[in-house]
């Protein structure tokens, strides 16, 4: 990324100066693929479990990026059938925790290939569904406490209820995706990272640790400006290398959000083990005049470490709308 291609809002300069000062892109993926695309050599020896045909079977399509948030092509040869399925409870809990982001990418059921998923809640009655050009939002009369319109600002704040999560796990489902990325040399580096990727007891002395507090960036404008999920990871650079920075930094795109985690456990931050360390924000390629007609992005710190699952927590959706009626009797 050069800067000099990108007319920065100028809130994210010092961020691109200082990030890049100490981190590199090492890899990026997309999931803008019209046919299946594999990362990996077809050794068939799994990276996550160690272990290779024919004590395990690699006849699962196994996907980089969840194909339950857009991902339909990018898949890899070094997951075998019994991680993918261990896997799939952590893809669970981060489908859950986007859940009413998902009809924004307008994003396919996996059964039913040309119906659009929709957010429901049973409590209020909420639909947020895709159509042809846009979203449609349903909501039953009662509920419309929900909603708040403002007609001379043509806003409205509608508050979402997340379906149950588990926090860890949606963690795990970045940090997989993340693992995906590294380079085959690197593994044994990150062995711990992998071990803890598939353990499901978890040390309270690890989650009180401070590795899961996740930055998250939301970008306003158009909910679908990711409707193509993809993630970069970076690596700290030589000449950084004795600095008190996590060693590698992961960041996923989707929908009108951006995660950033970095990988816990690598040997080459064994030197941090003890010491309080620093943890920078990569930047977001947000120009200038996105950032004049829609604002400025919002940034949060998310803590993942519990393990406990997480129901009705909530978040509002702030979202501007054309003249007109915001929504209609009848539906």
């Amino acid at each position: 990324m050069d800067s000099a291609l990108v007319d920065l809002d100028e809130d994210e300069i010092p961020l691109y100066d200082n990030f890049f000062r100490i981190y590199e892109v090492q890899f990026s993926i997309t999931s803008e693929h019209k046919s299946k695309k594999f990362l990996g050599s077809k050794n068939r020896i799994c990276r996550f479990c160690g272990r290779k045909f024919p004590e395990v079977k690699f006849t699962s399509e196994t996907h980089v990026i969840p194909q339950s948030i857009g991902n339909r092509y990018l898949l890899n040869n070094f997951e075998c059938n019994e991680c993918n399925s261990h896997f799939s409870k952590y893809e669970d809990s981060l489908t859950s925790f986007v859940s009413h982001l998902r009809p924004f990418a307008r994003i396919t059921n996996k059964n039913r290939k040309k119906k659009n998923v929709k957010h429901k809640e049973n409590k209020t009655g909420l639909e947020i569904r895709a159509k042809a050009s846009g979203v449609d939002f349903f909501l039953e009369k009662n509920n419309t406490h929900i909603l708040k319109i403002n007609h001379e600002k043509h806003l409205v704040d509608l508050e979402i209820t997340i379906p149950p999560y588990i926090p860890l796990f949606v963690f795990k489902a970045l940090l997989k995706i993340a693992l995906c990325c590294v380079d085959e040399k690197e593994v044994e580096m990150l062995n711990k990272t992998f071990t803890f990727l598939r353990t499901d007891i978890v040390d309270k002395s690890i989650t009180e640790s401070g590795y899961f507090k996740v930055f998250v960036t939301k970008v306003p404008g158009e909910f679908d400006i990711y409707s193509k999920p993809f993630g970069v990871l970076y690596r700290k650079k030589e000449m950084a290398k004795n600095e008190a920075y996590p060693s590698k930094v992961f960041s996923l795109f989707f929908a009108s959000r951006v995660f950033q985690i970095f990988l816990p456990f690598s040997k080459e931050d064994d030197v941090l083990i003890g010491k309080k360390f620093r943890v920078l924000r990569a930047p977001i390629p947000i120009e200038k005049e996105h950032a004049k007609e829609f604002g400025k992005p919002s940034r949060e710190i998310i803590d993942l470490s519990s393990d406990k699952q997480v129901k009705n927590s909530k978040e509002i959706l702030s979202m501007k709308f054309l003249e007109g009626d915001f929504f209609q009797e009848g539906f």
